[in-house]
């Protein structure tokens, strides 16, 4: 009303209530990409279970709710909001090596450095 930052207690089941929307686009998303997934990979996948990453996992429920839909296991990363900026580091070293293999190809990892 004042238009100042003020303090407000919220419970975790209104924090849920308002990401219900958001939540279900992303189990929506992962079940397009699953369907789209070559079968010899969603047998990994169905062995392995999948592995989610970003700092939007640590959402409470998150992992459980996908895993309920997908009927799979579902793991959360370690320190997973860091992973994918790790892993992107980590490849830098193989940049290239992955140009010489799709010659023609844009490799967005290259046209940064």
């Amino acid at each position: 009303m004042t238009g100042l930052p003020q303090w407000a207690d919220i419970t975790s089941d209104e924090i849920l209530e308002a990401l219900v929307d958001s939540a279900m686009q992303i189990v929506r998303a992962v079940q397009d990409i699953l369907e789209k997934t070559p079968p010899e990979l969603m047998g990994d996948i169905f062995s392995d279970g999948m592995y989610l990453t970003g700092g939007s996992v640590k959402l409470y429920g998150l992992d459980r709710l996908i895993a309920k839909k997908t009927k799979l296991e579902v793991h959360v990363a370690d320190d997973p909001q860091n992973c994918v900026a790790r892993g992107a580091g980590m490849a830098i070293r193989y940049i290239d090596t992955v140009e010489g293999e799709n010659s023609g190809q844009i490799n967005p990892l290259s046209a940064v450095y």
